[in-house]
């Protein structure tokens, strides 16, 4: 009965083959007769007996609304990559990046060159505030009843009238929000307006946001801002190393210094605003650009040099850029210095985490963004309307389209074609006068008229290219586009159950961000304790489109990290933790012929066959592709070669979809096993010879 032991990553592998079969003539073919018809029993054990192989990159949005969101993100660091290690010890790489896609003069000269500079103070902009109605000082210390114009039928506007309480009752408070009443919110019933406390003294804002805080480990500050002072958190960086001795690329044994790279500040110059995070995440990957080659980085900043760039305008200027080209670029002559190559190790993971609260405006890595002829700096402030015309942010395309509706009541939107639907023409007719039931002519009428102009309201912007561009880029960072994880911490509404409600919370906030009413106006589709986020259309989309190596979760819940960061790590777990098959396994009306079975604390039970890595459950499992099940068998002769069955095939080697194959399937869990499950794992393989 042969057998034999393989090691994998994190899990102990033991495969048994026992013969099914008559015993073999001596002309039958050595190795395909010997599998004919074999049972395999595999046993694993979930103890680590290797490290999981993880390399990070972390996206920090470094706009000033992010304060609370990268204090949150330092404390609660620690918890998940203790969850990592809940299945033994993890060998991590992490480096940090912003989303800034534009060079600037005063800090970023490089897009994606990696972090390692903690900001020791943020701008009074990130100071403390509350959302509030308010048009005055004196109504941020009064009980507000607030009433909201039902313009829309948002999950925020689902009260008409809210009564708003002074978060701190009796201090001195300065508002900041519009002088008419009347634009106080916006058409998702998302505020305008927030009140900032005022302060004399450190010990006033001790007092409000650290009460419960030991007076030694007490930071927040109160800091001059105009006429007053306000309360300001400093960045968690105190006592960082300085940035000569803060490594670009943290190893596993530098993990605790996470927090001072990812204490990224917020940037105040123009070019900060312009948020990028797809584009900041491949040029610091980008084994051929910038941060790699020494020839992409020069000409990267030529092209700041430039008129409309960084840098240009006159002679002492391009000295500028000739002192910085030979500072930012000379280092990369050695290929050490390539950051790629520092981070991205061969058979990691790579796992790159998106933290932001606004959208994703990256423009082509081909074009330079600081030329007026490629995107103009007043799209710069409006890229959120800007989405990916066939690709599909609906939720735009719809609020575009009912926001001219309601300028021109001719106009025809999906929604106007939606079952119960109300809408009218300019005459007042329904435009549904029956309903529009799901298939019925009126409805098939009603979407004819839709598709009549529909299209031409399309939001795009021909430099922004569309998620899929970016999907296909990220994914040829590694060699199995199954060893790319991604993640996306960011803004959505959070009435995710009810999908019609989803949809009509994202409409409703594009719709805000069309129908602008206030010179302030900041629409949201979400709130929660560090603050408001817009909705991150594009960072969701890419994250989904990695299946179950995608993980979305909401910046707006929670009280800290703790939740999203142990969804991620939750995510990961379950993408490295697997056992190998040998052999592909018998089907039957689509379903593997395959017995999983657990064994937790002395109980047997047996888990049950799912279709997919989304789906949950403690007792499920699915199987998947993964390339760790080839690991050392990519030069076998004979690969790809044609065939109909296994026997067709070289030694090693299995037929499936009609071409000889490395088999690489594996079983994954939906739940993230104990360390001390036993799982057996047995059936029939299924080799048609």
């Amino acid at each position: 009965m042969p057998s034999h032991d393989r090691r994998r990553v994190g899990l102990r592998h033991a495969a048994i083959a026992t013969l099914g079969a008559a015993v073999l003539s001596c002309s039958s073919p050595p190795v395909h007769s010997l599998l004919e018809n074999f049972k395999v029993r595999v046993t694993d054990t979930f103890h680590a007996d290797e490290p999981i192989r993880l390399d990070f990159l972390w996206v920090i949005d470094n706009s000033s609304s992010m304060g609370a969101e990268q204090r949150d993100l330092a404390k609660g660091f620690g918890a998940f990559v203790a969850e990592l290690q809940a299945l033994g010890p993890i060998d991590a790489q992490m480096a940090v990046v912003t989303v800034q896609q534009t060079p600037d003069k005063n800090d970023l000269k490089v897009v994606g060159r990696f972090r390692h500079h903690p900001a020791t103070q943020m701008p009074t902009s990130a100071a403390e505030r509350v959302l509030y109605p308010c048009t005055t000082d004196a109504d941020c210390a009064t009980t507000q009843n607030h009433t909201f114009a039902k313009a829309s039928n948002s999950s925020l506007c689902a009260q008409t009238t809210v009564q708003f309480t002074p978060k701190f009752p009796g201090i001195s408070w300065s508002c900041n929000g519009p002088s008419n009443s009347t634009n106080l919110a916006n058409f998702n019933c998302s505020l305008n307006s927030t009140c900032t406390p005022r302060c004399k003294s450190d010990a006033d804002c001790r007092a409000l946001y650290e009460p419960q805080v030991a007076a030694e480990l007490q930071t927040i500050q109160c800091v001059p801002q105009g006429s007053a002072s306000v309360c300001l958190f400093p960045p968690a960086s105190a006592g960082c190393p300085s940035a000569e001795q803060l490594p670009p690329v943290l190893t596993s044994q530098q993990l605790d210094l996470f927090r001072c790279n990812a204490s990224v500040g917020a940037a105040q110059t123009a070019e900060a605003g312009f948020e990028g995070g797809f584009r900041s995440a491949w040029e610091a990957l980008d084994p051929d650009g910038p941060n790699c080659s020494y020839d992409a980085c020069v000409a990267h900043l030529r092209s700041c040099c430039t008129d409309g760039g960084a840098w240009c305008s006159n002679d002492k200027d391009q000295a500028q850029c000739a002192t910085d080209t030979a500072a930012q670029c000379e280092c990369l002559k050695d290929a050490k210095n390539c950051q790629h190559q520092a981070l991205v190790r061969e058979g990691a993971y790579l796992v790159i985490v998106f933290v932001s609260d606004d959208d994703d405006c990256s423009v082509d890595p081909g074009l330079n963004p600081l030329d007026k002829s490629v995107i103009s700096k007043e799209v710069w402030g409006s890229c959120q309307r800007q989405g990916d015309q066939l690709a599909g942010n609906h939720a735009l395309n719809e609020a575009n389209c009912e926001f001219k509706r309601g300028k021109d009541a001719s106009v025809y939107c999906p929604s106007d074609c939606s079952p119960g639907s109300t809408t009218k023409d300019p005459a007042g007719v329904p435009k549904c006068g029956n309903g529009c039931i799901a298939g019925s002519a009126e409805q098939q009428a009603c979407t004819a008229k839709v598709e009549a102009g529909f299209t031409a309201m399309l939001r795009s912007h021909a430099a922004i290219p569309q998620v899929g561009h970016w999907v296909n880029l990220f994914k040829s960072l590694k060699p199995d586009p199954a060893h790319v994880i991604v993640a996306a911490i960011t803004g959505d509404t959070v009435s995710t159950v009810d999908p019609a409600q989803a949809f009509r919370d994202r409409v409703d906030f594009y719709h805000s961000v069309f129908k602008n009413v206030a010179p302030k106006q900041v629409p949201y589709v979400c709130a929660g304790e560090r603050g408001s986020a817009g909705f991150g259309s594009r960072y969701v989309e890419l994250a989904q489109s990695f299946g179950g190596n995608g993980v979305v979760e909401n910046i707006c819940e929670g009280e800290d990290f703790s939740a999203a960061l142990g969804g991620i790590a939750t995510t990961i777990l379950k993408r490295v933790v697997k056992i190998c098959l040998p052999q592909p396994p018998e089907m039957v009306d689509g379903k593997p012929q395959i017995l999983v079975t657990r064994t937790r604390n002395g109980t047997s039970s047996e888990l049950a066959f799912v279709e997919a890595a989304q789906s949950s459950g403690a007792q499920g499992y699915f199987i998947a592709a993964s390339p760790d099940c080839r690991s050392g068998k990519s030069d076998l002769p004979g690969q790809l070669a044609a065939c109909s069955k296994t026997a067709d095939c070289s030694a090693g080697l299995t037929c499936s979809a009609g071409l000889c194959q490395v088999y690489s399937d594996a079983i994954f869990f939906t739940e993230v096993p104990d360390p001390s499950d036993v799982v057996e794992i047995s059936y029939t393989a299924g080799l048609a010879l």
